[in-house]
Formats: C-alpha cells, sequence, structure tokens
C-alpha cells in the first residue's frame, strides 16, 4: 500500500546517502536527514489524504449512503484520510530512522 511505497522510498534515499557518504552519522546529519524525509513524507500524506477522502467520499457518502447513513458515512471518509496519512507519515520516518539506525550496529 501507501506506506509501503512511501518507507521504501525513504529507506532506499537513507541508504544511498550514507553510501555515498552523503550522510554523515551525527546528530544534526541524522536530524536533517529526517527532517528532509518528514517534509516529503508530509507533502505525500496531504496529497494522498485528499486523494483518499475524495474517493471514499464519492464512493461512500455519494453513491451508496442513504439520507439517514451520511453522518457515519462522512465520518468513514474521514477516518479513512486520517489512517493513510498517518501511515504515510510513519513510514516516511521509520524508513528514514530505521537504516540510520542500523548504521550504529
Amino acid at each position: 500500500g501507501a506506506g509501503g511505497n512511501v518507507g521504501n522510498q525513504s529507506v532506499i534515499k537513507v541508504i544511498e546517502q550514507l553510501l555515498e557518504g552523503k550522510l554523515k552519522l551525527t546528530p544534526a546529519a541524522c536530524a536533517e536527514a529526517l527532517m528532509q524525509q518528514l517534509s516529503v513524507g508530509t507533502l505525500l500524506a496531504i496529497i494522498l489524504g485528499i486523494g483518499g477522502f475524495l474517493r471514499a467520499f464519492v464512493t461512500q457518502y455519494r453513491w451508496q449512503a442513504s439520507s439517514d447513513e451520511k453522518t457515519q458515512a462522512l465520518k468513514g471518509c474521514i477516518a479513512v484520510t486520517v489512517a493513510l496519512m498517518a501511515i504515510v507519515l510513519t513510514s516516511a520516518v521509520i524508513g528514514t530512522v530505521l537504516p540510520i539506525a542500523l548504521a550504529f550496529v
């Protein structure tokens, strides 16, 4: 899913920087790498969150929900959006931290 893709891209980016010597294992450099991937993850979470909400809204709220179920369907759309955004952000952070942590082993 989206989390796996984002996590893999973060892992690849950090490992590539470590192998090329562009990322030093200092606290400042590691924090900078984390902030860079976190900003990319945030941007992706916003874009995917909008897309996820629109898809859930169209398929659940507009097409399937009766007038009595509209509020519940909207809550479901919001839950899907929040979960998707949380998964993407978490994956970006873990994908960045894991190779850095393993470099110390």
